[in-house]
């Protein structure tokens, strides 16, 4: 599966798959899931910015909003680390660990 990216459009195999409403900042892909991190305006308050997509297009899940410190705290960095587990780095200065299969956070710290 070769997966591309270019403003808010996802490509796989050079077909576009789907078009989330802000420009995409990161993906990573593991088996058949694309997850993609988006860019959050300034003051858009749009927290839940990391989605599991599929290889067709489907939204498979939008990560779980869960309350945060600050009101405007999107993720900023995502990574799939060795073990499949996908973490969220976010403007509260936490590293969430996320649920691949369902989006939900399975684990929080604070780094700051």
């Amino acid at each position: 599966m070769n997966v591309t990216t270019k403003g808010n459009s996802i490509y796989v195999n050079n077909l576009i798959i789907y078009k989330f409403e802000y420009n995409i900042r990161d993906f990573k892909i593991f088996s058949n899931k694309i997850f993609v991190l988006l860019e959050s305006p300034p003051n858009s308050f749009h927290n839940e910015n990391i989605y599991c997509i599929d290889e067709m297009g489907n939204i498979v899940w939008q990560v779980e909003e869960i309350s945060h410190i600050y009101l405007d705290s999107p993720y900023d960095k995502i990574i799939l680390d060795k073990g499949n587990i996908l973490k969220g780095y976010n403007y509260d200065g936490c590293l969430y660990e996320i649920n691949i299969d369902s989006g939900k956070i399975i684990n929080r710290k604070f780094l700051k």
